[in-house]
């Protein structure tokens, strides 16, 4: 189970959006598994999963470590986390980042260091076995989960988004459509289904991540427009930043998002469907659908 958003709080503490700037990722050998906001199950990641070859991972930037745990000792005692051992570093531009899936160095506490400074051993592998990590970011002025990769420098990313499916839902009982398949239905109000995937850029052994954004366009007005830039807590779940909408509420499967519903009008309906990676790559839809009264 991932996190809750308290807990995170708790731990992580970061200034506001104007002042993210690039650092360094904990290993030069980054491959991204989950991406930010990306749902598996009843789970959201609230960072970004990733794995790395290497042996140890490294403070982002310079800052104090203001927090370490370590399962091996249980210090600090009674601290449940889903997390393994992990590191909390307070940077001089107020961010703090957070590092998983590692044995921290005992010393750390308190201590200043450098970017590419040794925050701790790879845990449960050894060098040149992928093992699976987080990294977190918050912004405790705006009470904000924060996209790292808003503050990391770009991954190279190959390939575009792909969109597996569209439907529409309406209210009756199994009044649900593919718009690969169907092109005809009701005049009336609709819910818009899409479900799509960030590919890795590897055939092999790749997971499909989740994507950046998504944009909806009924007959030339603009239906639907969201990023995961960032996340709230929002009586006790994620939020979306800048729709105030539950997060479980909006990703509902493990790559389904739900964009609300729509109205389609007598005669022919255009519905232009765009999905991005955060790297800007984007894939795009249209549909021709024919609104009728029986």
């Amino acid at each position: 189970m991932k996190p809750s958003l308290p807990l995170v709080a708790t731990l992580l503490v970061v200034a506001s959006l104007a002042q993210l700037s690039a650092y360094d990722w904990p290993s030069s050998d980054i491959t991204v598994r989950k991406n930010f906001a990306q749902r598996t199950g009843n789970s959201f990641e609230p960072g970004l999963e990733f794995e790395t070859s290497a042996s140890n991972l490294t403070a982002p930037e310079k800052g104090q470590v203001i927090f370490s745990f370590s399962p091996d000792t249980g210090n600090p005692q009674n601290l449940p986390s889903s997390l393994g051992g992990f590191v909390v570093v307070a940077h001089s531009d107020q961010l703090r980042t957070l590092v998983s899936g590692l044995t921290p160095q005992p010393w750390l506490t308190s201590v200043h260091v450098s970017s590419g400074d040794p925050l701790g051993s790879i845990r449960n592998g050894t060098s040149g076995t992928p093992t699976d990590h987080q990294l977190m970011v918050f912004d405790q002025q705006l009470g904000e989960l924060v996209n790292p990769l808003l503050v990391f420098p770009p991954i190279p990313d190959e390939r575009s988004p792909v969109i597996l499916d569209v439907k529409l839902v309406g209210n009756a009982p199994d009044s649900s459509a593919s718009l690969f398949a169907h092109s005809h239905f009701s005049v009336g109000y609709w819910t818009l289904y899409v479900d799509a995937v960030d590919p890795g850029n590897s055939d092999s052994g790749s997971s499909q991540k989740g994507l950046y954004s998504v944009s909806a366009y009924l007959n030339g007005n603009e239906v639907f427009r969201t990023a995961l830039t960032s996340l709230q807590d929002k009586n006790g779940q994620f939020a979306i930043k800048g729709t105030g909408k539950p997060l479980r509420d909006v990703i509902v499967g493990d790559h389904e998002w739900r964009l609300g519903k729509i109205f389609l009008n007598q005669g022919t309906n255009i519905l232009e469907l765009v999905v991005k990676d955060f790297q800007g790559k984007e894939s795009g839809k249209t549909f021709h659908i024919l609104g009728s009264s029986s």
